[in-house]
């Protein structure tokens, strides 16, 4: 399973990118500093996903007043790929509205507060895997 991460925070890529190492079948993919950048990447590498999920982890802490406009761009394109892409939100703080609604209309499917550990990971897996 891939894993691609929206995030600015060097440190929590680097800390993520050493915890995704340790959870058996998932395998970092990809770094994305920008919204822009992702969805470019997904809408035109859809062709290639195949039919094991493909898990995104959004780090809410760095989109800033990004994450409405991303969450909306997300929710247009994400019927596309049926259940290929599971979004899971991250964040050192209580989840804003963004988060709390885009859980609501299952644009995202979980979120998590930062650090990201194996307990966390596991959840993460066996959830996509369930879906």
């Amino acid at each position: 399973m891939k894993v691609y991460i929206l995030s600015k925070d060097n440190i929590f890529l680097y800390l993520t990118k050493r915890s995704i190492e340790k959870i058996p079948n998932l395998h970092y993919d990809n770094n994305f500093f920008a919204t822009q950048d992702l969805i470019i990447y997904i809408t035109q590498n859809h062709s290639d996903m195949t039919s094991v999920p493909i898990i995104i982890l959004v780090d809410f802490d760095n989109l800033a007043n990004e994450s409405c406009s991303f969450l909306n761009e997300i929710s247009k394109i994400k019927p596309d790929f049926k259940d290929r892409i599971h979004l899971y939100a991250c964040t050192s703080f209580i989840p804003s509205n963004d988060i709390l609604e885009a859980l609501e209309n299952n644009i995202i499917l979980d979120y998590f507060t930062k650090p990201l550990n194996h307990l966390k990971w596991q959840k993460i897996v066996d959830r996509s895997y369930a879906r």
